[in-house]
């Protein structure tokens, strides 16, 4: 019972230790996805965000090629108005 106690004692430690010292990150920290439209079996369209700038993004199977750089929208309302003009 001792040993158990011990062991788990350990693996918390290390879980904490892991966490509080180590710099896991995520890989997707800051990208997010934010359209995507496929264009035919092989090839989409996406529109992704980092860091405050938006781009453009053409994916194949074999490639992925940054389009253009879009202007950002800051908030709803003036996409809204982006869309309706």
């Amino acid at each position: 019972m001792t040993a158990i106690l011990v062991t788990f004692g350990l693996l918390l430690v290390i879980l904490y230790f892991s966490k509080t010292h180590l710099n896991f990150r995520r890989d997707n920290v800051g990208v997010k996805v934010r359209s995507h439209t496929m264009l035919k079996n092989n090839a989409s369209l996406y529109v992704i965000e980092i860091e405050n700038q938006r781009l453009l993004i053409g994916v194949t199977k074999e490639n992925m090629t940054i389009l253009t750089c879009l202007e950002p929208v800051s908030t709803l309302d003036e996409a809204l108005q982006d869309m309706s003009k």
